[in-house]
C-alpha cells in the first residue's frame, strides 16, 4: 500500500490517500 499526502486548497490540512 502506497500512501500520498498533498495539498489539496490553499489554505487547510494535507489531504491522505491511499493509492494502493
Amino acid at each position: 500500500m502506497v500512501r500520498v499526502v498533498f495539498q489539496t486548497q490553499a489554505y487547510g490540512p494535507p489531504y491522505l490517500g491511499d493509492t494502493g
